[in-house]
Parts: structure tokens; C-alpha cells; sequence
């Protein structure tokens, strides 16, 4: 185990020859923060993992983000407040886990009339009571002394002040990163360049993937063997479930 405490390029090879030999409970495809996060959950569960994907780890959508961890207030104009609550609640673990990557970032909205900023206040007030959102980070307002004072480049013209509330900032890659690392820690095997070719079918399950390994001119290619497929192929998802039902 102690050898997988770190993705490590120089045991490549060594990966790549337990993907092939070893039977699975998961193979994760994909390694996006989905991805990672589905493998580290797996993992710390006790199963045995692999993650592969073609490129690198969050070399996609999960580097390209707003760069934000949401706590779910964009959710409550749907009235999907469970959505809400979900998504405070894993915004609260991340901030416990991991605060260097989880900063506190202001948001301030601006608001020209008075209906405006009240009614944001009663839904900033609402979403701060469904997410447990801790004093210290609830919302706030600015007049328009103050809102000019702290946001000297907004123009005034109209404004009559703004509200001010927490959302986490991140670095998206590095999240993703940390958390690839901890199920490789927990012991998954986890193996990028390596693309998935082919979904491998027994008597109607997805029972692993051929993979080829991106990283050699010789057109290395291998079957992995799983109980459980994950497909966490971010905008790719559809490329990866069309192998398994054309």
C-alpha cells in the first residue's frame, strides 16, 4: 500500500500491470472532480478502485470551472431546496477537510431599488437558515457610502446600495488533484492517459472496459475487469455510454 501514497509516474508500469491482473469492485471512468470524488468515497469504503482517463486528472471541465464551490443558492429559484441543502452540506465538508481550498470569497450584489434589496435579503435569509450557514458568514448590506468606499470602479449612477454574501473560492484542478491523491492513498489505482476503448458486456452487464494506454506508440491495449462500472466521463458521458448500448 505504502507505494500507492502518491500518483507516481515512475510505477506507471506497475499501475498499468495491477489494472490488468487485479479484479475490481469499481472501475471509475473519467477523472473529473466526479470522478476522483467517486473513487475516494469508494475507496475509503473499503472497495477496490481503478480510475483511468484519457488525458490527465481535471484536465477538462474540472479546471476550467468558475473557479466557486456553491453552497446551492442558485437552487432555490427552482424551489429545489433539498438541492440546497445537499449542496451547503458539501460545501460545509469541504471547507472542514480542506480550508486552503476553500476560501473565503464576497459576493456583492447590487441592487437599484428598494424592493430589490429587500427581497434579496428575505432570500439570502431563507437560503442562510436551509444551509446552516455559520454567523460569521451571513449576508450583509452596503449602503451607498459604503458600497462606493469598498467598490470604488462601480459606477453609481442609480444604485442604492448592495448585499454582501460568502461563497468558497477554489482552485479547481488542485481540488480535484487532492482528491484523486486520497483515494490512491486509501488505496485505489489510479492510472491516467490511459483511454477506455470498449465497454466489456457479460450476459448484459458492464462487467469492466479496454483500455489503451495513451502514454506509448505501441498500441498497448488491455482488458480491466470490475463488478460496477461508473461513467464519469463529464461531456463525454454520452461517447462513454454509447460503447456499452451503440
Amino acid at each position: 500500500m505504502s507505494n500507492k501514497a502518491v500518483i507516481n509516474a515512475t510505477l506507471r508500469h506497475q499501475y498499468l500491470n495491477d489494472l490488468q491482473r487485479e479484479q475490481f469492485d469499481v472501475l471509475v471512468i473519467g477523472a473529473g472532480i466526479t470522478g476522483c470524488g467517486v473513487a475516494r468515497d469508494c475507496a475509503m469504503r473499503g472497495l477496490k478502485v481503478a480510475l483511468v482517463d484519457s488525458r490527465d486528472i481535471g484536465a477538462a471541465t474540472s479546471s476550467r470551472s468558475s473557479k466557486l464551490i456553491h453552497g446551492g443558492l442558485r437552487y432555490m429559484a427552482q424551489g429545489q431546496m433539498n438541492v440546497v441543502k445537499e449542496a451547503a452540506n458539501e460545501r460545509r465538508i469541504i471547507r472542514k477537510l480542506a480550508p486552503h481550498l476553500s476560501l473565503n470569497n464576497p459576493m456583492v450584489v447590487l441592487a437599484r431599488r428598494k424592493s430589490s434589496l429587500t427581497g434579496l435579503r428575505a432570500g439570502l435569509k431563507i437560503y442562510e437558515k436551509l444551509a446552516s450557514v455559520a454567523k460569521e458568514e451571513k449576508h450583509f448590506t452596503w449602503g451607498t457610502d459604503e458600497l462606493s468606499a469598498n467598490e470604488p470602479s462601480v459606477k453609481m449612477d442609480g444604485l442604492i446600495g448592495a448585499a454582501v454574501f460568502t461563497e468558497y473560492q477554489t482552485e479547481d484542478s488542485r481540488l480535484t488533484l487532492a482528491n484523486a491523491r486520497s483515494s490512491v492513498a486509501h488505496g485505489a489505482t489510479v492510472v491516467t492517459y490511459a483511454a477506455v476503448e470498449k465497454i466489456l458486456i457479460e450476459n448484459g452487464k458492464a462487467t469492466g472496459a479496454v483500455i489503451r494506454n495513451n502514454l506509448t506508440d505501441s498500441d498497448e491495449i488491455f482488458n480491466v475487469k470490475a463488478k460496477v462500472v461508473v461513467n464519469a466521463a463529464g461531456s463525454w458521458v454520452d461517447a462513454v455510454r454509447k460503447m456499452e448500448t451503440p
